[in-house]
């Protein structure tokens, strides 16, 4: 038979793989298209023609230029959407867990005498916490937010650097001695297409380095988080201690959450390999025909020993 539901750890495990599969498609992605100005054919330099040679040159700057700021236009609009989808999704979220409570109690009190047939849970409401935090926690990760700011500062730069050339190099035209430009103008203009180019890949570089430090972060993040789940969930271990254990007819049973469970001939018995967190301990004692039980609670924190005492009262 097939089990109604998986394991968590299994589920974890799918859950983890399904992130390093879009973590790999997004590394994938960035490092192919991360050059934001593909090549341009350069022009050849005609000098029998050098007013033509000069609007090739001049058109092939254009292109780069153009070039750069459509690809941070194109995919601008992939990283304001999962920024917005992410971020609406935590507000959300963290709105629901903060009213189920207050909802779940009003509701609570108004049909005292007839409470409804199907009920919710106000521990929902930290569930809505936990995945508002994660979605706030995936887009740190993925950069959609970060990278949307990004994009369109450099969008900005590249477009009014862009409208500048264009202005600049109507200048330029405008003051060419006829029939053609004398040498000092030739190369004013093509160190003005220079200084264009130089400029855009400036911005470009300068906002992929900002990409690579980020992504590097949340690297060292991410690794930290796990580092420190893991430690946080190294199971301990719970040692009881029964004081009247020998009071008992063949001593005394030791329940751990109802599960697990030891038989005490002496005082003190071990649970191993205990999860952190609140656990149940019941202790069970028979003396004759009667039957003695008493609960207690302890918390066992990661990687250590937790230790209570406990007596069964006999009535």
């Amino acid at each position: 038979m097939i089990p109604n539901h998986l394991p968590a750890g299994i589920i974890v495990v799918l859950l983890a793989l399904l992130a390093l599969v879009l973590l790999f498609q997004v590394v994938r992605k960035r490092l192919a298209i991360r050059t934001a100005m593909p090549s341009v054919e350069f022009p050849v330099w005609d000098s029998q023609d050098v007013g033509k040679s000069l609007q090739s040159l001049f058109n092939a700057t254009l292109q780069q230029g153009e070039s750069a700021i459509a690809w941070y236009r194109d995919n601008i609009r992939t990283k304001r959407i999962g920024s917005q989808i992410l971020r609406s999704a935590a507000i959300i979220l963290a709105s629901i867990g903060a009213l189920l409570p207050l909802v779940v109690t009003a509701v609570g009190r108004l049909n005292q005498n007839n409470p409804p047939k199907y009920s919710v849970d106000a521990q929902w409401g930290y569930i809505a916490f936990a995945l508002g935090a994660a979605c706030v926690a995936a887009d740190k990760f993925y950069g959609f937010s970060s990278s949307w700011i990004r994009y369109m500062k450099t969008q900005m730069a590249l477009e009014g650097a862009l409208t500048d050339l264009r202005y600049d190099w109507i200048v330029l035209v405008s003051k060419a001695a006829p029939p053609q430009p004398t040498g000092e103008q030739i190369q004013g203009m093509i160190q003005k297409m220079k200084d264009f180019v130089v400029l855009v890949r400036t911005q470009v570089q300068q906002e992929t380095d900002a990409w690579v430090l980020e992504f590097q972060s949340n690297l060292a993040d991410l690794a930290n988080t796990v580092k420190a789940q893991r430690e946080a969930q190294k199971p301990g271990s719970a040692q009881i201690t029964v004081s009247n254990a020998k009071d008992f007819d063949g001593g005394v049973k030791v329940q751990l959450d109802q599960s697990e469970e030891r038989t005490i001939e002496g005082n003190q018995c071990l649970f191993a390999s205990v999860a952190p967190g609140t656990h149940e301990i019941l202790v069970i004692g028979k003396k004759g025909d009667h039957s003695f039980k008493a609960v207690t609670v302890l918390k066992v924190a990661a990687d250590s020993l937790a230790s209570v005492s406990i007596a069964v009262p006999v009535q």
